[in-house]
């Protein structure tokens, strides 16, 4: 189960790491997202939701 806590750092490492990209760069956001999640938590996270539009997931 996540906790409040988690969940609000999580939302902050994305807050602070993605930035809208031209071109072909937004699909690796997502790895990235997930890289930089594991890094700061000092562990692999067991889930994490990805809400992403059409132009994301190609």
């Amino acid at each position: 189960m996540i906790t409040k806590e988690l969940y609000r750092r999580y939302l902050n490492i994305l807050y602070e790491e993605l930035v809208p990209a031209m071109g072909c760069t937004e699909p690796i956001a997502i790895a990235y997202a997930a890289a930089k999640a594991k890094e700061i938590l000092g562990c692999m996270p067991a889930r994490a939701e990805v809400g992403v539009s059409g132009n994301i997931v190609k």
